[in-house]
């Protein structure tokens, strides 16, 4: 069965990246009926913080992103914190000093940055020089009784080129020798990345492993670990990074980073799944037409690593927008109020959610992200009459404004039956129809080139706004 997992370090919000990378793993497992693994890797004792996994937990909530093993359920193959782990690290730890295969280094972190600093300097190679790769056993006991500080450093074999196929970038080949014997427990006794990872993906056998490419470098190193302790080497697919508009790595002068931040820009996880699944990634045609706006039920059943590209994908928030906008528009007017349920404290509505219904219906098609149901209330509250917007008007014109005007005045209540009644007998009296009608009277009574719909302005606005409106603009145009 396939096994993947999404591992995170919470170290901060749920980046877009990381959301990705948990997509994708999502998608896979969801599509070759595997299991889809949350593992948290907090080792990192001062930047993980339980803030931190709570965002990253409702985060991949919030984008439906559900596990089937890991955080909140348990499984078979936990525990699924890796601070909850150190005795599996212990125990495949003790197998590697055993075999030869590791040692201790007490080299000092000063001694390291002026052998670094020196092979800069020289323009060698940047690599440990395995100054305690042979130490004597005396003086290894000698090091010990002095209570020196240790790492533990695994021993990289000499001349060996290091393959494995990926998924993405095809066949990858590494020389042993430019890596040099890298830490695998650091000396407060907490594992590198790149050891706890091999154990903890090899004991929850882990098929295949989705993630960045950015870890493309540590693969070698993770490599020879899977070989060194005889675990079965996973399948690898490393996916691109996500660059900003200007072909940068994202970063936070692009703007919004993190899930969290998208949420609060009134982003719908709906859409933030669909856009995601298209940095990198594109559906296979149907009819000669790739389709772009998927649900994640339709993704997951279309996914695969075929069509995910090896090149670096650009953040088009324009794009987001547009495909947030498709999702708002087939939300009801009632989900969208549940979600924007602050816009009833509005002086405009006054907790009457009638009327925000109604006001919800008329922008609907305006609407981009959430945060615009709110911004889109001064269409109706904010009014300055544009007399060069609305243009010139004839005798004919005003005689109906004047006409309407009486309509309002005299009307009890105003709905879009009665408004309806009365566009049709107004059309019919002064011949004026169609865009003539409906246009001259929108920007009148907006003040704007675009918005709303003409007959909403009269079942939002007062009977006192509409008349005041008229009014004014009778005033300015005979």
């Amino acid at each position: 069965m396939i096994r993947v997992r999404f591992a995170p370090s919470p170290t901060g919000l749920l980046h877009i990246g990381g959301a990705r990378t948990a997509l994708f793993n999502y998608l896979f497992a969801k599509r070759y009926n595997g299991k889809y693994i949350l593992r948290i890797e907090d080792t990192d004792i001062e930047r993980s913080t339980k803030e931190s996994v709570d965002n990253l937990i409702r985060s991949l909530k919030w984008l439906g992103l559900s596990w089937d093993e890991g955080p909140e359920i348990g499984g078979n193959f936990g525990p699924y914190y890796q601070t909850h782990r150190f005795d599996l690290y212990k125990k495949y730890l003790d197998k590697l000093i055993d075999t030869g295969d590791a040692y201790p280094c007490f080299c000092s972190p000063e001694e390291l940055k002026k052998e670094r600093d020196e092979q800069l300097k020289s323009g060698a190679p940047v690599k440990y020089s395995g100054k305690c790769r042979n130490l004597t056993p005396e003086k290894l006991k000698e090091n010990i009784e002095k209570e020196k500080q240790f790492s533990i450093r695994f021993k990289v074999p000499e001349h060996k080129k290091i393959v494995f196929k990926d998924l993405i970038h095809g066949d990858m080949e590494f020389d042993s020798e430019i890596l040099g014997d890298f830490v695998i427990m650091r000396s407060n006794g907490y594992p590198t990345y790149n050891y706890s990872v091999v154990i903890d993906d090899a004991l929850m056998k882990i098929t295949h492993i989705i993630r960045g490419d950015d870890h493309l470098s540590n693969t070698p190193k993770q490599v020879m670990l899977y070989e060194s302790l005889g675990f079965p080497l996973p399948i690898f697919a490393h996916v691109s990074m996500i660059l900003g508009v200007d072909g940068t790595r994202l970063s936070k002068r692009h703007g919004a980073t993190s899930v969290e931040e998208f949420k609060k820009q009134g982003f719908l996880p709906e859409a933030i799944d669909n856009f995601l699944a298209l940095l990198g990634w594109s559906a296979p045609e149907k009819d000669g037409k790739q389709e772009e706006i998927l649900s994640l039920e339709e993704m997951s059943k279309l996914f695969s690593l075929e069509h995910v590209s090896k090149t670096p994908a650009m953040m088009n928030i324009d794009k987001l927008h547009w495909i947030n906008g498709i999702y708002l528009r087939k939300r009801d007017p009632e989900e969208i109020l549940s979600l924007t349920p602050n816009i009833l404290d509005h002086e405009f509505f006054n907790k009457n959610r009638e009327k925000a219904l109604r006001y919800i219906k008329a922008l609907k098609d305006h609407f981009f992200t959430l945060n615009d149901v709110e911004s889109h209330i001064t269409d109706f509250t904010e009014w300055k009459l544009e007399k060069e917007l609305v243009g010139p008007l004839n005798e004919n014109y005003i005689a109906l404004l004047k006409k309407m005007l009486i309509f309002i005045k005299k009307s009890g209540s105003l709905d879009l039956s009665n408004v309806g009644k009365a566009f049709k007998f107004l059309s019919k009296e002064f011949g004026i129809k169609g865009k003539e009608l409906y246009i001259p009277m929108r920007k009148i009574l907006s003040g704007k080139e675009e918005g709303a719909q003409l007959q909403y302005f009269f079942i939002l606005l007062s009977k006192e706004e509409l008349i005041r409106r008229f009014e004014a603009a009778i005033k300015e145009f005979e």
